[in-house]
C-alpha cells in the first residue's frame, strides 16, 4: 500500500439491491473512486436492517428493487427507525418527478443507475458527506439549544422572581407568565394570558396611578424601572409585589415589549412598616438624601451629554466652514473660467477663417458637452451647494440650542430661539405637510428648563403636522401678559372631538392607529408645563384646526 493510499479517508458503505450487474458495476466503480471503501452488499430490507443494526455505516446505496420488497419501504423503514445513516437512492431511469418524491420521503440523494461512474459515485459520496456533516452540526446545534431552553426553563419555574412578558401599549396584555405564578398568587398562567386587563385589574387601586405614572419615562429613555405594588391573590387579599420591569426595544430604540420579574416582598414590607413606625423621621432623611443623589447623578449625566454634544457640533462646524470657504472661492474660479471661455468665444470668428478643421472640433467638442447649458447651471450649483453647507450649519446650530444640555438647572432663556432651534429639529416632520407661520410678539426671557420646553414644542408640532392629513398651516404666535408670557401653536388640522379633549394628557391615550405613538408625548408635555408651575389649553374644532396656549410664568416659582 502507498503512501497516497494510506492517506485516503475510509468510508463503510452498504449497497441494498435485488439487480447483481449493478451491484458488480458498483463495485467496479468504487476502486477507483479517490477514498478507501469497505464496501457490503444486501439483497433484501430484512438483511439491510440487520446490517445496520451491527454495523456503522457512512452511506447506504438503496436500488429501488429488492428481493423481497422495493427500495421505497426500505427508505421509510429507516427515517421510522430514525437512522442517521445517508441514503442514496438508485433509479432506472432520470425522473425528477421520481426524485423529488425519494427525497421528500426522506432520502439525501438520487442516482440514475445508467450513469454510475466512478466520477459519479465519488462526487455523489462527497455531497452526502457534506449534506450528512451539515446535518450532524444542525443536529448538534437544536440540541444544544433544547438543552439550554431546558434549562431556563427549569430555573424559571424554580425562581422564587415570577417572570412575565407584556405588551407595551396602555393596556400591557400579559403574552407569558411562568408556571411558579400559581405557588404566589393562586393563579394559572393561562388566566393572566387571556384576560387582557387581568394585570391591571389586579393592582390595589391606590397603587395604579403612581405605578402608571413610572412607565412613560420608562418607555421614552428605554432601561429598567422597579416598582413597588400590591396585587390581589386568586383569594381576595393583596400582596406586596417587587416588579422589575424592563423594556426591550429594537436596533431602532422601538419599543417592542415590557419583561418583568415580580417577587412577593410581603414579609418584607411588615418589617418595613413596623420600622418606619419607630424611625418616622430618619425615614423621611433617608428620602430626602435618595432625591438629592438621584439629582446630582442627573446632572453629571446632563454635563456629560452637554460636553459631548459641544465636542460634535464643533467638528461639524469646522468641515462646514473648509466647506463654504472652498465653494466662496469656486465661485470666484467659476467667474473667471467663464469670461475667458467668453473671451475665446470672440475669437471664434478668427479661428474658423484661419483654422476650419480646428473651429469644427471645437464647434463639436461644445455640442457634446452642452457648453451653453454649463455655463448657466454651474452657478445654480455653486448656490445650491452653499445653500446646503448654511442648512447644514443652521441644523447643528440648531440642534446645540435646541438640547441645552448643559443647563441641567432653572435659567433665563430667549423661547423665541428655543422656538426656531425646534423647528429646526422637526424640519423633516414639517415641511412635506405645512407651512409654518410665525406672529412673534415681544418676549422678556423667562426663567425655566430650556430643554425641557424644547421638548414640549417639538411634541406639540409634530402633533400637529400628524393632525394635517394633506397640505396645512400651522401657526405660531407669542405674547407677553402681565407676569406670564403665551405660546400659540395652531393647525389647520382635522381637530380633535369633544370628547377626546379632557383625555389627551392622560398616559397612553392616542387617537392614532395601533402602532403608531405610544400616547405619551402630550402627557410628557403636560407634566414638563406643571413643572414650571405654568397650564396648557386646549381649543380644537373637527375639521377645522387644533389650537394649544402653553402659559408659563416669566419667573418660576410665581404662579399665572
Amino acid at each position: 500500500m502507498d503512501e497516497d493510499e494510506k492517506n485516503l479517508e475510509r468510508l463503510t458503505l452498504l449497497i441494498a439491491g435485488d439487480d447483481e450487474n449493478i451491484r458488480i458495476y458498483m463495485r467496479m466503480a468504487f476502486k477507483s473512486v479517490n477514498f478507501k471503501i469497505e464496501l457490503d452488499e444486501v439483497t433484501t430490507r430484512v438483511q439491510a436492517m440487520a446490517a445496520l443494526r451491527e454495523k456503522d455505516y457512512d452511506c447506504i446505496f438503496v436500488d429501488t428493487r429488492l428481493a423481497d420488497d422495493d427500495g421505497l419501504s426500505l427508505l421509510r423503514a429507516l427515517v421510522v427507525a430514525e437512522s442517521d445513516v445517508p441514503v442514496v437512492m438508485m433509479t432506472g431511469a432520470r425522473d425528477d418527478l421520481l426524485a423529488a418524491d425519494l427525497l421528500q420521503a426522506g432520502a439525501t440523494d438520487y442516482l440514475a443507475k445508467s450513469t454510475i461512474s466512478s466520477e459519479v459515485l465519488e462526487r455523489r459520496l462527497r455531497n452526502v458527506m457534506r449534506l450528512a456533516q451539515v446535518e450532524g452540526e444542525r443536529k448538534a446545534a437544536l440540541a444544544g439549544l433544547e438543552k439550554t431552553r431546558n434549562r431556563l426553563q427549569y430555573l424559571i419555574d424554580n425562581s422564587p422572581a415570577i417572570i412575565y412578558s407584556a405588551v407595551t401599549s396602555g393596556d400591557f396584555k400579559m403574552t407569558y407568565v411562568s408556571e411558579n405564578i400559581y405557588a404566589t398568587l393562586g393563579f394559572k398562567p393561562q388566566e393572566m394570558v387571556d384576560d387582557m386587563d387581568f394585570w391591571i385589574d389586579h393592582i390595589h387601586p391606590d397603587d395604579v396611578q403612581s405605578l402608571l405614572m413610572g412607565i412613560p419615562k420608562l418607555l421614552v429613555e428605554g432601561g429598567e424601572l422597579t416598582h413597588e405594588y400590591r396585587f390581589q391573590h386568586k383569594e381576595g387579599h393583596f400582596l406586596w409585589m417587587h416588579d422589575t420591569l424592563h423594556l426591550v426595544q429594537d436596533e431602532q430604540g422601538q419599543a417592542l415589549e415590557l419583561l418583568g420579574s415580580m417577587v412577593d416582598i410581603t414579609a418584607r414590607k411588615k418589617m418595613e412598616e413596623a420600622l418606619r413606625k419607630e424611625k418616622e423621621e430618619q425615614q423621611g432623611l433617608i428620602q430626602e438624601l435618595k432625591k438629592a443623589r438621584s439629582q446630582v447623578l442627573q446632572n453629571e449625566k446632563m454635563a456629560a451629554i452637554g460636553q459631548l454634544s459641544a465636542g460634535v457640533a464643533h467638528e461639524i462646524n469646522n468641515p462646514v466652514g473648509y466647506i463654504n470657504s472652498n465653494l466662496s472661492s469656486m465661485e470666484r474660479y467659476v467667474e473667471n473660467l467663464v469670461d475667458l471661455i467668453q473671451l475665446y468665444q470672440v475669437a471664434e470668428e478668427t479661428l474658423q477663417k484661419s483654422h476650419p478643421d480646428l473651429y469644427a472640433l471645437i464647434l463639436e467638442m461644445q455640442e457634446k458637452i452642452d457648453l451653453e447649458f454649463i455655463k448657466e447651471d454651474i452657478y445654480d450649483l455653486v448656490k445650491e451647494s452653499r445653500e446646503g453647507a448654511k442648512r447644514v450649519k443652521d441644523i447643528v446650530q440648531g440642534l446645540k440650542e435646541f438640547s441645552h444640555v448643559d443647563e441641567s438647572e432653572w435659567q433665563w432663556a430667549d423661547l423665541h430661539k428655543g422656538l426656531e432651534s425646534t423647528l429646526n429639529i422637526v424640519h423633516n416632520e414639517i415641511k412635506y405637510k405645512a407651512t409654518v407661520k410665525k406672529e412673534f410678539g415681544v418676549l422678556p426671557q423667562v426663567e425655566c428648563l430650556a430643554s425641557q420646553l424644547n421638548q414640549v414644542f417639538m411634541n406639540i408640532l409634530v402633533n400637529a403636522a400628524h393632525a394635517i392629513e394633506e397640505q396645512g398651516e400651522i401657526i405660531l404666535r407669542t405674547r407677553h401678559e402681565g407676569k406670564e408670557i403665551c405660546i400659540e401653536i395652531s393647525d389647520t388640522g382635522k381637530g380633535i372631538p369633544e370628547d377626546e379633549i379632557s383625555r389627551i394628557f392622560d398616559p397612553f391615550f392616542t387617537s392614532k392607529p395601533v402602532g403608531v405613538g405610544t400616547g405619551l408625548g402630550l402627557s410628557l408635555s403636560y407634566s414638563i408645563v406643571n413643572k414650571h408651575n405654568g397650564r396648557i389649553d386646549v381649543e380644537s374644532t373637527l375639521g377645522k384646526g387644533t389650537c394649544f396656549k402653553v402659559w408659563l410664568p416669566i419667573k418660576h416659582d410665581e404662579a399665572g
